[in-house]
Order: C-alpha cells, then structure tokens, then sequence
C-alpha cells in the first residue's frame, strides 16, 4: 500500500489507494460495506485463534472462518459446522498464522444461487453494468459461470442498483465486480468486491459488444465507457489443473470445442499445477439452454478423464 500511495503521488492511480486500501483486506471492506448499509452476511472480527470458541458461538454454526488478506479460490479459508473440532482449527489458524494477522469469521448464508455482476465506473462518474451472471463452483474455486443468470426482474435490478451504488460510494474507477449471494426470499448479500476485471467476467470477450477488458482501459484512460451489451447466451467453463491437457487428449472435449461458436483461451501459463486456472472455454448459442447443454458435457468429460 505504501507504494501505491507512492506512485499516486506522481501519476493518477485507478483504483486510488484509497479503494485498495478498502478492498485488500476482507474484514475492513465488510466493516465499510456495513457501515455504508449495504447488505452484508453477519461477520466479526477475529484478532486470535484463541478466541474462535467465542466467536463461534456468538455468531452461531455453521460460520467460515478467512484470513483478512491474501488467498483466494478457497485458499486461507475453512467452513466450521456445529460439530467440528474447533481446537483443530484454532491449532491450524496458529500454525499458519503471521506477524499481525487477523481473521474475519462469517455466518453462512443460506442462499439459493451465487452470483456476481460487473460494474464500469468513469472519471465522470457514470457508470454501465453488465448482466447478472451466476455462478458455480468446485472446492472453492469458480468453475462454471452461466449468463444471464436466470432470476427475476427484480433482483436483476437489484443487483444492478447495489453495484452502481457500492462503487460510487467507495468513488472507484475502473471495472469492479460484485460477488453476491441471493437468499431464498430474493434479497442479495455481498460477499466480496474486486476492484479489477474479474474471473467471472471473462464471458464478455466473446459474448458482450465490449469486454471488461476494453472497458477497464476506457474507464482508467478518461475515455467514454462502450456498452454492456450481451449479444448471446454464454456459459463459461474454467480450465484448472490437468484440465489444459485433458483437452488435448480427450475427444469428448475436443469434438465439443470444434462445435460452432465455441471460444478457447489459453493463458500461456507454463506451470500446471493442481487448482491453477489455466484457461477457460466460453460456450455462446441462440438460447441459454443450449449454451449450457455443450458447457455441461465439455465438464463432464473433463471430470471423466479425471477420474481415469
């Protein structure tokens, strides 16, 4: 942060320190989103392991305990339901812990879909968002995100409105992603933000008239924001681990990739390793229905391939 505030000093910085200040640390976003009164699930600090029996049982099980900075795809993190062994627990916090770290500890929310939506901010203040997407995913990491999401006007608003809103209170610019949870009576809850183009978001280089991507440069150059708009169905499925050679080899994979419309992106990481996102594939067709259909074969035959 101390360089951030260094090079924002002599060049604009976008997001500003300010933003990041906000955003790199899980327990400081939450108490800002909270405090600003956005919807948040029930959280509390956790400044030592000692004091997770406390903590626990003030919230009450089940919670997930995650360090307040670094980690992610599930890493750093662990779900406690009413029978764990919370000493265990305590034991691996201390085991892992660092110089100053804290933990945030949350309620887990019973939801009925995750979802995530991207909003582009200008210099000027305005802002455009795309649609409401949502999301599955495997062991912590996102592996399939499906759009649009199938939800009702309402909550598409909703979570339209909530993004917008977030953004301009924290007076960010640039892409922002909102990762959200919808509970079964339809309100929506933040789960995290990310000040930057995001995983989920990787649909738009193929199926929006402008993707995050342009549109990050756009909004952090001074430029007027592109449109949001989807001009088809989409179902995005990630590439983690082996599945980069699976793809080669599997002929299920390959005979689905050879399909129309059907977008491959290698990120040219040199390195497989074990839940390591090595690329993704982006199904589009005339309806979702199909779109999702030659997604979900294409991971069911990366799931077959695994398990020989």
């Amino acid at each position: 942060m101390q360089l951030c505030e260094q090079l924002e000093r002599a060049r604009p910085l976008r997001p500003s320190s300010a933003v990041l200040r906000i955003i790199q640390n899980r327990l400081v976003q939450k108490i800002f989103l909270a405090e600003q009164g956005f919807p948040v699930p029930r959280f509390k600090r956790l400044p030592s392991p000692d004091q997770l029996d406390v903590i626990i049982d003030q919230l009450g099980p089940p919670v997930i305990c995650k360090t307040a900075t670094a980690d992610y795809d599930g890493k750093g993190q662990w779900r406690i339901e009413p029978d764990a062994d919370r000493s265990a627990i305590a034991g691996a916090l201390h085991r892992s812990s660092l110089p100053g770290m804290e933990w945030i500890v949350e309620s887990v929310v019973p939801f009925e879909r995750e979802l995530s939506i991207l909003v582009a901010r200008g210099l000027n203040g305005r802002s455009v968002t795309y649609p409401l997407v949502e999301n599955i995913h495997e062991e912590g990491i996102l592996r399939t995100t499906v759009v649009p999401a199938i939800v009702s006007p309402s909550v598409a608003r909703q979570a339209e409105l909530l993004a917008q809103s977030v953004v301009e209170r924290m007076e960010g610019v640039g892409v922002f992603c909102l990762e959200l949870f919808e509970t079964p009576g339809g309100d929506l809850l933040i789960n995290e933000v990310a000040p930057r183009p995001h995983n989920s978001g990787h649909y738009t280089l193929d199926a929006c008239t402008v993707s995050q991507f342009e549109q990050q440069a756009r909004a952090i150059c001074g430029m007027p924001l592109g449109e949001a708009r989807l001009v088809s169905p989409a179902v995005m499925v990630n590439l983690i681990g082996m599945d980069a050679e699976t793809i080669n080899i599997n002929p299920d994979c390959r005979e689905l990739l050879s399909l129309p419309d059907t977008h491959l992106h290698r990120y040219g990481k040199r390195v497989i390793r074990p839940r390591r996102k090595m690329g993704h594939v982006t199904f589009l067709a005339n309806t979702r229905e199909v779109a999702y259909d030659r997604a979900i074969r294409f991971r069911n035959s990366l799931l077959r391939q695994a398990s020989y």
